[in-house]
């Protein structure tokens, strides 16, 4: 079972399936595990893959969804792995680079933490200038806190 409603801007209650680049609704994916009475492992509802649960799997994933779709969920995805160490090696420029390149696919989330982090210089040398590029394209990209 799969709903099909439409995901508003920022919606939390929601996971990113990498197998597909699918957004779907947290309700789908239970009823899903449900329906399969699987709830460790549970196919996607809407591709019927089952995910990896394995790191390199997922980190796989990722690359490929990036690679070969430009998705930039997936992009952003990876880059909050690098910035954080979660299942690859910690690698600050490598995450500031994939967060830029999510932010140009049109990631609203890779721009508001470039902002941030251009503001506060986290990571970055602290440039106004990006601080004011990043907000602008968050703004643009629907983003209410950037106007």
């Amino acid at each position: 079972p799969i709903c099909f409603l439409p995901m508003p801007l920022g919606a939390n209650n929601t996971q990113y399936k990498s197998c597909c680049g699918k957004v779907i609704c947290c309700g789908c994916v239970v009823a899903a595990a449900n329906a399969e009475n699987n709830t460790h492992c549970p196919r996607c509802p809407f591709c019927r893959n089952t995910a990896s649960l394995s790191d390199s799997g997922i980190v796989k994933q990722y690359r490929k969804r990036m690679k070969e779709n430009n998705d930039p969920i997936a992009t952003y995805g990876l880059a909050g792995m690098y910035l954080f160490g979660n299942k690859v090696e910690k690698d600050q420029s490598k995450a500031i680079e994939l967060l830029v390149l999510a932010s140009d696919q049109g990631s609203l989330e890779a721009s508001v933490n470039l902002a941030i982090m251009y503001k506060e210089g986290d990571g970055v040398a602290r440039d106004v200038k990006k601080y004011l590029h990043y907000t602008q394209m968050a703004a643009m990209k629907g983003n209410e806190q950037a106007r």
